[in-house]
């Protein structure tokens, strides 16, 4: 068995330039596995094309199982009309997590009379107790928390989307107060 290369699983390549080739295809297939272990792949790609196909399934697999466990189903606990009766300001709730889950609340500014976009809460907190909210004018909008509520996300200004549309939109002003 002089000249004979040990190179793969059960393969077996007497010329040192196509070892050499062997370590270069399997350089760009390599595939890390745990602790620093490479999955074997041989040089026909058979090995390399299941661990992928099974990585792939597996990818799916939690995504899927990971999407079923924390979808939020979303309620609708309040709104307010401004005094202006232009807008309005509504309060979410949704569960996330399943029974052992976290109480996510979040409240959406919109148009009066538009359909409720929820892309982008003006503000988002969890285990909050006791928020609130109200309009101190047409364009001030209070929100109030307990200190025990986690704020996620706060944006202090809205502006409605039809003012923008013709250039000039005028600022809600959001504040924030902790009870």
């Amino acid at each position: 068995m002089t000249g004979l290369w040990r190179v793969g699983p059960a393969q077996a390549v007497g010329d040192f330039e196509v070892r050499q080739n062997w370590a270069l295809v399997m350089e760009r297939r390599r595939v890390k596995v745990g602790r620093g272990r490479y999955a074997g792949a041989t040089t026909r790609g058979e090995g390399f094309e299941t661990l992928t196909r099974s990585i792939t399934m597996l990818g799916v697999s939690m995504l899927l199982a990971g999407l079923a466990g924390c979808s939020a189903e979303q309620k609708e606990l309040g709104r307010q009309i401004s005094p202006n009766q232009r807008l309005v300001a509504v309060l979410m709730e949704s569960m996330t997590g399943g029974a052992a889950g976290s109480v996510h609340e979040d409240i959406y500014l919109n148009d009066q009379g538009l359909p409720l976009s929820l892309d982008k809460p003006v503000f988002s907190g969890v285990g909050c107790d006791r928020l609130s909210f109200d309009w101190a004018n047409d364009y001030t909008l209070q929100i109030h928390y307990e200190t025990t509520c986690v704020v996620g996300q706060f944006t202090n200004r809205w502006f409605r989307p039809s003012d923008v549309a013709v250039g000039r939109p005028v600022p809600v002003e959001i504040i924030l107060i902790r009870n």
